[in-house]
């Protein structure tokens, strides 16, 4: 099954074929760090990056073996790129130290995050260490070593935020303004959007296994819906987003409309039909599961959005940090979380987001 051909009959749009000319300009000569670099979205960053005349890319992430697998790949595209293989830890100040001080990257993508919604319900303390505190520490070390512009990748998830991944990346922009507020030699982006097609762990290459072993698919709901965009439109986005973005913008990506995932499911059916061992029984239907919702709130959802100098990347005109207790509020969420997770959480968090749709933690 061709993977172009499912995501265009889905969404009724061609993938990206990557970023222009004038884009892959602003990144000649610079020095650019990528954390989660060994991920979806980052690997395919750091492909693109390869092919822009950097001066070097430092992959930086803690799988072992996807960096590995990702340098190889990237030397067997251009050989002449300089690549820093960097194993180490967001959240560790020795990792990010090390790292800073030698290289002194320009430009830092901040892509390492936690983002399987159900797995986050179970372990909010994780999400929480990676996606707010490994957030804040990578800021603070870019600003530490006069870093020139800092792009976060944030999720859909964050807006009207229901799970634990939605309201840690929804801090982590909170966190990010804050900064932003407080100096001016570094330039902080926020970059939103929705699913990534055929990333790892996303519906598609789930539904492509389960059709492989005879079905069923698993479906949470006949109605949910999701927005989709391919690896490479995600990439593309970020690498667009650091040159036309300015100081505290959240932009996001257009991404047309949402598509049931029931759409995809059929279509699926419709290319491996003939490897589905009982037809009665090839959709699953188990039910949204915690965190999840029918239908994520759309990326303008009630808010003002104004145009960048790219045509498909617009900008929120986000309210964010309200009142003077954020920075406190944050170090009250860290002591709650030492002590373990309990119902205290849950008023931390909406002390931060009220607009948190409030899971009840055992």
């Amino acid at each position: 099954m061709d993977y172009d051909i499912i995501f265009e009959e889905l969404l009724g749009r061609s993938t990206s074929t990557g970023i222009s000319g004038n884009v892959k300009k602003y990144y000649k000569g610079k020095c650019i760090l990528v954390t989660g670099a060994a991920g979806s979205i980052g690997s395919d960053l750091c492909r693109q990056l390869s092919n822009s005349d950097v001066s070097q890319i430092i992959l930086f992430d803690q799988s072992e073996s996807g960096l590995f697998d990702l340098y190889h790949d990237l030397k067997l595209g251009n050989e002449a790129c300089d690549i820093i293989v960097a194993v180490g830890n967001v959240c560790l100040s020795e990792d990010l130290e090390f790292i800073f001080k030698k290289y002194k990257p320009q430009i830092v993508f901040h892509a390492a995050a936690y983002k399987h919604v159900p797995l986050m319900e179970e372990q909010p303390g994780v999400a929480f260490r990676t996606n707010v505190f490994g957030t804040k520490l990578v800021a603070e070390y870019s600003i530490k070593n006069k870093v020139n512009k800092f792009i976060f990748v944030s999720t859909d998830k964050a807006l009207n935020p229901k799970s634990i991944l939605g309201v840690t990346k929804r801090i982590g922009e909170l966190i990010i303004q804050k900064i932003q507020q407080s100096q001016s030699t570094c330039s902080f982006i926020t970059c939103r959007f929705g699913n990534v097609f055929n990333s790892n762990g996303s519906v598609f290459p789930l539904f492509k296994k389960q059709i492989e072993f005879g079905g069923p698919i698993t479906l949470t709901h006949s109605e949910v819906t999701r927005y989709f965009m391919s690896v490479v439109e995600a990439s593309s986005f970020l690498l667009e987003a650091a040159k036309v973005g300015k100081p505290g913008d959240l932009l996001f990506f257009d991404m047309d409309k949402s598509v049931k995932i029931l759409d995809l499911a059929q279509i699926m059916i419709n290319y491996y039909g003939c490897e589905m061992k009982d037809q009665a029984t090839v959709i699953k239907y188990i039910g949204l599961r915690p965190g999840e919702k029918l239908h994520e709130d759309s990326l303008n959802l009630n808010q003002e959005v104004n145009p960048t100098e790219s045509p498909k990347i617009f900008k929120y005109k986000d309210p964010g940090v309200v009142g003077n207790d954020f920075m406190k509020n944050l170090i009250g969420l860290e002591a709650t979380l030492k002590q373990g997770v309990s119902e205290e959480l849950t008023q931390r968090i909406l002390s931060m987001v009220p607009e948190y749709q409030a899971n009840k933690f055992k």
